[in-house]
């Protein structure tokens, strides 16, 4: 197909209204300004477009206002677990390799303490370190050098500067026996499980904080799932209303869809439990599905199968 310039003009916000009428969208036009003039036209459309049918919108501006609302409140509760997540993770990879090797915090400015077969990220992350630490002037970073000549800082306070794609490159070229502590602490059956779900949630996570659309969002990473796990695989049976372990192993497919958000809030949830087991995150998760105004929302788009709180994973 051959892609043309271009070339749509700007419409003030009545002209736009009057499009979403045209297009069958119900409502005042009033109340879809108002809403365009919130968000804008742009932002909103994800929202109308899981609703359109043949070109037309079938829906009313209410229920399309309704689905933004829900994805800002699943968002707000996606980042709150993986805030969680990330300073847990943080702490006890740093703490382990400290451990290892550290009697003053500066292990991490040598190669051989690392994955050698990853020297190269070794090196990319080392330098984004020290350039961060260089031109953060935060408090923490004010006060150690207050007390101390050295330019660069501690790993267990340079650490407190480090993102959450940093620490994901940290767990991936730390020696694999790092890795495995910090698995074994999480839960996870393996390191290469593990860093795939940092890596998925540290997608997720930058999608969050520049609030992206995300309840019907399809993600390009996929995260490994624990080879030979029944649990992910289970089936729901009709006639029992009871959720089944397969009878073989490997299984055939998952329960839950792996390139959809369902997937995303189940790791949350396995990862939740070894790092906040007394947080309340499941059901607050729960109560902005229960919000009677969201029952509009189509969430079979979001990877999750019927009666998914259920799912022994969810327990």
């Amino acid at each position: 197909m051959n892609a043309q310039p271009y070339n749509h003009p700007f419409k003030d916000y009545p002209d736009l209204s009057s499009l979403l009428l045209q297009k069958g969208m119900l409502g005042e036009a009033a109340d879809i300004e108002q809403h365009l003039k919130d968000v804008g036209y742009q932002r909103l459309s994800a929202y109308w477009k899981p609703f359109m049918s043949g070109g037309n919108i079938q829906a009313s501006i209410e229920d399309v206002w309704h689905t933004y609302c829900f994805d800002r409140k699943l968002r707000l509760c996606i980042l709150d677990a993986i805030e969680r997540i990330e300073v847990a993770v943080r702490s006890k990879l740093v703490h382990v390799f400290c451990k290892k090797y550290d009697e003053c915090g500066y292990a991490y400015l040598y190669p051989e303490n690392f994955d050698l077969k990853k020297r190269s990220k070794w090196l990319a992350w080392c330098t984004k370190i020290g350039k961060e630490t260089r031109r953060n002037n935060s408090e923490l970073v004010r006060e150690f050098r207050s007390k101390y000549s050295n330019q660069l800082l501690p790993m267990w306070t340079a650490c407190e500067l480090m993102s959450f794609g940093a620490t994901v490159t940290l767990f991936e070229i730390v020696e694999k026996k790092i890795q495995q502590q910090v698995s074994h602490d999480l839960q996870v059956k393996s390191p290469e499980v593990l860093l795939s779900w940092l890596k998925l949630l540290n997608d997720v996570r930058n999608a969050c904080a520049h609030q992206n659309r995300v309840w019907n969002r399809t993600w390009q990473r996929q995260p490994m799932l624990p080879r030979n796990s029944a649990s992910w695989h289970c089936a729901f049976n009709n006639t029992t209303s009871e959720w089944e372990l397969p009878s073989l192993l490997p299984p055939a497919s998952p329960s839950f869809s792996t390139n959809q958000t369902g997937i995303v809030l189940t790791i949350c949830r396995q990862l939740l439990k070894q790092v906040a087991s007394a947080s309340n995150w499941k059901q607050r998760l729960f109560n902005v599905f229960d919000e009677p105004r969201f029952s509009i929302v189509p969430t079979g788009k979001m990877g999750l199968p019927p009666h998914w709180r259920e799912h022994p994973l969810w327990q």
